[in-house]
């Protein structure tokens, strides 16, 4: 196949991504191959020498169904982006994450996992992940100090969890990074879970081109509570607003929101969508869809089921569309109808439904109520009559269960 696209992707040449992993440098979230490298050079020599239509499988299976993937996120030849996770000090326990990224999680593992290597969890976590901080901090600042990227003209630093807004690792470098000379060619971006609203971000906007964050926000209401578990709807509002007051104040203050598409969430994403727009009409809204775990990916549905629940969210979107919330659309049908992947795994659904169970045990929540619509399709287009049991009884499946 042709990989020249893939090839002269912006991620790959002026993109570098840091993750919670052992091997944590990538040039983007979807790159499939970790890099452990000592320099920026060592990183570059090592991707250089990688196979590009193995790692880039992503964009190369979403290009083929549609007309957008993630190397569109990088359009700027002049702009290095740097994402990075330095930790993972969090206080929520969301459905879709995992130890690697929630102190959290990792916790809730070491209480119930003791048959299932939590021990070697919590020493991996805590011993890997957890004392990389500064290692990754020392890359990031040789990296920039260096500038072996193809000198770009600004840069996008991105930073992830955890929690950033909670962690002082955060701020330590935010000072640092403000003080240098390329700090007015610079575009910050936190990704935040919205529970934490603080104004510590005001003392850095006359330092950096842009600062902002980014809300993930995957529902709302006990949907919202459910997937972001620990957290509270009520207080992800008053959190919102505080930011989008922000946004009002200062003309280098942005705000967005990340919605992570997975087949919980894929049929109330019309409500999601309306709460939005009516209440931040100015907030632009990032859709992606969850790949891993993958037993919570929409990719097992199969696409007569994805077009029959994309045609019955969009009869519940509210009109007239924001101009903000185009691009929010556009992607929701982007990744529900255009797609490589047309299967349904009716096997892999039911692992994730069994997931959830094991989840509901733990924290004594109850998935049912959230997931009602989608069971209920399931059951309508007799794709799944095995679901009727969800509605009326609660199994008991949760001893030995491989959940991955």
């Amino acid at each position: 196949m042709d990989l020249t696209p893939y090839k002269n992707c912006l991620a790959i040449k002026n993109s570098i991504f840091i993750a919670n992993e052992e091997k944590p440098y990538r040039p983007c979230c979807w790159f499939k191959t970790y890099i452990d490298a000592t320099d920026i050079n060592d990183y570059k020599q090592q991707l250089s020498e990688m196979d590009l239509e193995y790692n880039c499988d992503y964009c190369i299976k979403q290009d083929q169904g549609g007309s957008y993937s993630y190397r569109q996120m990088f359009k700027d030849p002049n702009e290095m982006v740097i994402t990075a996770s330095f930790d993972n000090i969090c206080n929520l326990k969301c459905v879709t994450c995992t130890p690697n990224n929630s102190t959290q999680i990792l916790a809730e593992r070491f209480k119930f996992d003791e048959k299932v290597g939590a021990e070697y969890t919590r020493k991996y976590i805590t011993e890997v992940v957890a004392k990389q901080a500064p290692k990754k901090i020392d890359f990031i600042k040789t990296t920039l100090a260096n500038a072996t990227f193809d000198r770009p003209s600004h840069l996008r630093f991105d930073i992830l969890g955890g929690e950033p807004l909670i962690n002082p690792a955060i701020f330590e470098f935010l000072d640092w990074l403000s003080d240098q000379p390329y700090a007015n060619q610079t575009i910050v971006a936190l990704t935040t879970n919205g529970t934490t609203y603080t104004d510590k971000l005001t003392k850095y906007l006359d330092k950096f081109i842009r600062l902002g964050v980014q809300l993930s926000i995957d529902g709302i209401g006990e949907e919202f509570e459910y997937l972001r578990y620990g957290s509270s709807f009520e207080n992800l509002e008053r959190v919102s607003d505080s930011f989008y007051e922000l946004k009002t104040k200062y003309s280098n203050f942005g705000i967005g929101a990340h919605y992570t598409l997975s087949w919980m969430n894929c049929l109330t994403f019309a409500e999601y969508f309306n709460w939005s727009q009516s209440r931040y009409p100015e907030l632009e809204i990032y859709v992606s869809k969850l790949q891993s775990p993958d037993h919570y990916s929409i990719e097992l549905l199969s696409l007569e089921m994805r077009t029959k629940i994309f045609d019955e969210t969009m009869k519940k979107i509210e009109t007239p569309i924001n101009k903000h919330y185009e691009k929010a659309l556009f992607l929701y049908k982007e990744h529900m109808l255009s797609t490589a992947y047309d299967e349904y795994n009716e096997k892999l659904l039911q692992h994730g439904m069994s997931t959830l169970n094991v989840i509901d045990y733990r924290r004594n929540a109850d998935h049912r109520k959230i997931i009602k619509n989608f069971v209920n399709f399931l059951s309508l287009s007799k794709k799944n009559p095995w679901f009727n049991y969800v509605t009326n009884t609660r199994p008991i499946i949760w001893e030995n269960m491989d959940v991955r």
